[in-house]
């Protein structure tokens, strides 16, 4: 083989590398912008979802708020029943005694009344 045909030769060669190149080149621009497609969508999410915890730790922190608050209210209310029943239990005591004391004058008046519906013994 001549020089010049292994200069042919070698540039028949390098154009081919050099086609390849290209090509595998052109191949790589488009898996990067289809990786830089997924990473901006990735960027995206990510966003959205620091966004969402976010609210998500305002509301969980608001309702804590809430919680505490009705815990406190329901501990006032239980007190407020316990104050109630307290003072019903003394009524309850009272009543029990009136009863009593009506059941007493209840007995008294019957036997008024059997005194005054009773005739008079006559001496004869």
């Amino acid at each position: 083989m001549s020089t010049e045909e292994r200069i042919v030769a070698l540039e028949q060669g390098l154009a081919a590398v050099q086609t390849d190149f290209l090509v595998h080149l052109s191949e790589n621009n488009r898996h990067m912008a289809a990786l830089n497609k997924v990473i901006t969508m990735q960027e995206l999410h990510s966003r959205d979802l620091d966004h969402n915890v976010a609210v998500l730790l305002g509301i969980a922190g608001s309702q804590g708020k809430d919680i505490k608050t009705m815990q406190n209210d329901l501990s006032v209310v239980k007190e407020r029943i316990e104050d109630i029943d307290r003072r019903l239990n003394g009524i309850d005591r009272r009543l029990e005694g009136f009863e009593q004391r009506f059941t007493s004058v209840e007995g008294k008046l019957e036997q008024v009344l059997q005194i005054l519906t009773t005739p008079p013994k006559t001496d004869k």
